[in-house]
Parts: structure tokens; sequence; C-alpha cells
């Protein structure tokens, strides 16, 4: 085949860098349905985290007073306007000696306190209001009646220490510009941070934030097709999604059945003579090769499957004659209509079969595959039987799947929900288009649990 299409329409080959990763809201909206456990544990975590830290952490309150930075009491005008612009300017001084060791040391000194200067310094903070002369003192502790105490005897030493600074500088024990007044006491200290509540509900927040961040993150690392919507996302239409279960029986009822009996309908019109391949992993696209072979010849058609992948051999090559394999064929192709005619059958509904057959020591099955006898093997066998499927090794491991592609009225591609890399199936589609081969589409094998579930729901 020399078309380069995809499901009859055409394709330019995808790049791999251009394969959508999200599609907006819906994906998202599937990206938490694939990822929920992960999210709901992180939301968990960070639920118990900030349960924990509201347990441990200490109850801490905190009791402020303010102090004025008295103005002149006397004067004119122009000197009370100097001196109210005086006494702003001194609070912004004034507020940096609040939190030093020399008042937290007459703190201590006054309440006869079993602690260091540094450690109370510490628990002390003061803030100049903005356009004011005023200056608020805040005492934050554990105890709440310790809090108010510091506080209230933090004001009493900042007035006294403002004064005696001020005396030794004017030598004037009553400066005017220097009045300091305490305007608000020390009141009962309030609980200082946030509830158990609020730290609940921002850990569940940071909790859900860095879930869904964390599912973004393994969603983009991990990459696999979960939905026909991402293998569609390549180009490729999806035929059908089979459960990918191997212990089911071929019978009236199955899913799995069902799904061939479906598949062999829609390609009925799109040649005899089809290639069963996937893109890393062999073990689904055999199955579906040969499912495929058993709706067919269910249906009255005489099916031959074809085993085109010398390297691993299939449990039904053991039943190849010796010298009667593909690779013996495609060394001389005139024995295949001879051969065709004494081909053992397998499986039920009953299916020839073709092995591989052994390939020779002086060349490798690719350059078996790439005489050019290939195409004159595959005629013979058209001419004999109403289907062929030829299935091939992965695409991603050698160029045979490439080939045998070409070679063929179509390629279905198998793809394992769950188990198949998007990157994957964008590249073996460039491979097979860039080989000239026809892309009939994919197959989407989904999870055995759905195969289950199935199964239950119909019973």
């Amino acid at each position: 085949m020399s078309s380069n299409r995809v499901a009859n329409r055409e394709l330019a080959p995808p790049a791999v860098d251009d394969v959508p990763r999200q599609a907006g809201i819906v994906e998202f909206v599937r990206l938490i349905g694939r990822r929920w456990p992960l999210i709901v544990v992180a939301v968990l975590v960070g639920i118990v985290g900030a349960g924990a830290v509201s347990a441990l952490s200490p109850p801490s309150y905190h009791s402020s007073t303010r102090v004025l930075v008295g103005t002149c009491a006397e004067g004119s005008i122009e000197q009370a306007y100097q001196c109210g612009m005086f006494t702003k300017d001194r609070a912004q001084s004034y507020a940096a000696l609040v939190t030093s060791d020399v008042l937290a040391q007459r703190v201590v000194d006054d309440l006869h306190l079993d602690a260091a200067a540094n450690d109370v310094a510490s628990k002390i903070t003061a803030i100049a209001e903005p356009e004011t002369a005023l200056i608020e003192i805040t005492v934050t502790d554990s105890d709440p009646d310790e809090a108010r105490r510091m506080a209230d005897s933090a004001g009493r030493q900042f007035v006294q220490m403002v004064g005696e600074v001020e005396l030794r500088n004017t030598g004037q024990q009553n400066n005017p510009f220097t009045n300091l007044t305490i305007v608000e006491a020390a009141k009962v200290a309030a609980k200082t941070g946030s509830s158990t509540m609020t730290n609940l509900l921002f850990g569940a927040l940071a909790g859900l934030l860095v879930g869904l961040v964390t599912a973004l993150v393994r969603d983009r690392l991990d990459a696999k097709v979960t939905s026909s919507d991402a293998v569609e996302s390549t180009g490729v239409p999806v035929l059908s999604e089979p459960p990918h279960d191997a212990s089911v029986t071929w019978a009236d009822g199955d899913q799995r059945v069902e799904e061939f009996r479906r598949l062999r309908m829609t390609i009925a019109d799109s040649g005899r003579v089809v290639t069963v391949v996937g893109a890393r992993t062999p073990e689904a696209a055999f199955a579906t090769a040969v499912d495929l072979g058993r709706a067919s010849s269910e249906a009255g058609a005489r099916v031959v499957l074809v085993n085109s992948d010398m390297r691993v051999g299939k449990g039904f090559d053991a039943n190849t004659v010796a010298g009667e394999g593909l690779a013996d064929l495609l060394r001389q192709p005139d024995m295949t209509v001879a051969v065709a005619e004494r081909l053992p059958t397998w499986n039920a509904p009953a299916i020839h079969i073709l092995g591989a057959g052994r390939v020779p020591a002086d060349t490798t099955a690719t350059a078996l595959l790439s005489t050019g006898n290939l195409p004159k093997v595959l005629e013979s066998l058209r001419q004999e039987f109403d289907v062929v499927v030829v299935y091939a090794a992965p695409v991603q491991d050698a160029a045979d799947a490439a080939i045998v592609g070409a070679a063929t009225d179509g390629v279905i591609l198998v793809v394992e929900s769950g188990q198949t890399k998007i990157d994957d199936v964008a590249e073996s589609v460039a491979t097979l288009v860039a080989a000239g081969a026809t892309t009939l589409g994919a197959v989407l094998t989904t999870s055995r649990r759905a195969a289950r579930s199935w199964r239950r729901s119909t019973r």
C-alpha cells in the first residue's frame, strides 16, 4: 500500500511535541478522576498537618498600651506647629527604645521576672502610629495575665526611661517637648493567631493545591493513554474498546466477543489483508489478532492468522511444520499456495495458522521481510483465504511492523489503556505513515476490572 491515509482521510505525521496533554475543563475533570486517590491523600495530609500544628503550638496572647509624646502647653501658633512636628519625629525615635534590652531589663526588675532581658525584649513590639505622636507598645506571651502585666510595666518603664534620657541631655526636669503620658493602660490580653478550624481549612486548601499540582505533574510525566480522546488526539480514530481479559471464552454475550464482532463489520470494506500491531508491547496486539480472526471465522470466512514476528515465537508456532513457516515462504514464495492448503487450524472458532518459522543464521528477520517477497506471499494467501490477519512485532521494537503494514491493506494499532504512553502512539502512527502504511484505526483495550464489571452487570 502506498497511500498515507489514516481511516480514509489524509494525515500528516504528527509531531510528538504537539500531542495535547490537556483538553480544557473536560480533561481537567478527567485528570481528577484518574488521580483522585492522590488528591484525597494530599488533602488529608494537609488537614492532619494543620491539626498537629494547632495542637502542638502553645496559645499566644497579646496586650497593648499606648503612650503619647506630649505637645507644648504654651506658646504661639508657630511654636505649637513646630512642637507638633517635633513630637512626631521624636515618637519615631522613641519607638526604637521600646524593644531594647535596656527597657526589657527594667521590666524584668520591676516585675521580678525569672527571665533574661533578651527573652523579654523578643516579646515586646512598638509601633509609632503614622502622622501622630502615639506609640503603641504590645507584649505577646503564652500567659494572658503575664502579657498584660509586662505591657503595663513596659509602658511605665518607657515613660521613666525617656524622662531620664531627656534630663541628662537637657538638664531640665520639665521639658515641654518630651512629656510622655500613658493614655491607654494595658487591658486583659486577647488570644492571637487563627482558630483551629481556620487552620484546618487552610490545611485542607493547601493539601488540595499540592494534590492537584502533584497529580498534574505525574500525569504529564506518566502521559499514558486512559481514554479514547487521548488516542484520537494523535489523529487515529478508535475502532473498538474491548476489555483486555485473557480469561474470556468465546461465547455470546461477552463484551469482548461482541466488540470484536463489531470490529469485524467496521473494517469489512477496508481490505482482506490486515496487520495488527501494538505500539510497544505485544500481548494485547496478539490477542487482538487472534480474536479478530475468530470473529471473522464464525461469520463464515476462511481465515488465516500469520505470525510475522520472527524474533518471538507464539504458542501456535509449535504446530507449524518445519520448513513451512513465514520465514521459509519469504525465501521461496512459490511454495505459498501448496503450504496454504495444509496449514493446521487452531483455537475455536477455528482459524488456520501460519507460524513465523526459523530465520537462517546468515540473515535477519528484517532482511527477510524486506526482500520484496512479502507482497507475493500475502497475495497468494489472499487467493486462498477470505481474510488474512497478520500479527507484527511492536512498532517501537523494530522496523518489521512498518514493512509488514505497508504490504497489507491496512493496519490496526492496539493501544492498552493505562499502559501505552501517548508519545508511543504518536511515534508509532508517524512510523507507519512514513512507511506508506494505511492506518485503519486503533483498538483501545480497557482494564480487566472493566471486563469483570461488565460481565456482572449482564447477569
